[in-house]
């Protein structure tokens, strides 16, 4: 690099800086487009998985099914345990980023459609709350490190970090806001009501 390019802190040539995306994609829109698209998607995961099942389980539990305290701690001492083990297994597996990234999409999906799909049901609400705890958990390692090779490491900064992790934690508060919608609605779509 000479002088010039080294003084934007980018570890880019003008050449590769003009063209990282491809012909006429400039880093600047290419690292704009990722950011963007890399926020929508961890946003709209979270979203879906706290309106509908994290930030409903407990009401839900509670008001439907008639379960104490004892139960609810029950569940979520369980969904804890079984995190460490999933996590352990994750990092013994070396599962390709990709794969782990796509089976966690696939369980975000997949505990959506158990705790939602109706009639509602116990087994199905318990099983869609721990494939969501495990899908966050799943989910975020791989997509930030593919996150990181896509800009490259040297320019990924604080305010596109942030952005990334915010995004999700934004789609977490909006989902648990849009959580009571659906609280009411529990067990009723499909029903010959």
């Amino acid at each position: 690099l000479e002088v010039v390019e080294r003084s934007y802190q980018q570890a880019l040539c003008d050449n590769c800086y003009d063209g990282y995306g491809g012909p006429g994609v400039t880093f600047k829109w290419y690292c704009r487009y990722v950011v963007v698209t890399f926020c929508v998607i961890a946003g709209l995961l979270e979203l879906s998985m706290n309106a509908c099942v994290i930030a409903a389980f407990q009401p839900i539990a509670v008001q439907q099914f008639g379960w104490r305290n004892n139960s609810i701690a029950a569940v979520n001492f369980a969904g804890a345990a079984l995190s460490v083990i999933v996590s352990l297994l994750m990092a013994h597996l070396r599962l390709e980023e990709r794969l782990q990234m796509s089976i966690a999409a696939g369980l975000y999906l997949l505990g959506v459609l158990m705790f939602a799909f109706p009639p509602l049901s116990e087994w199905r609400m318990v099983i869609g709350f721990m494939l969501g705890i495990k899908a966050q958990i799943l989910f975020m390692a791989p997509f930030t490190a593919i996150f990181s090779r896509m800009i490259g490491r040297a320019r990924v900064t604080n305010s596109r970090t942030t952005a990334l992790c915010l995004a999700p934690a934004i789609g977490a508060a909006v989902g648990t806001a849009c959580a009571p919608l659906w609280i009411d609605a529990a067990g009723t779509f499909g029903s010959p009501v």
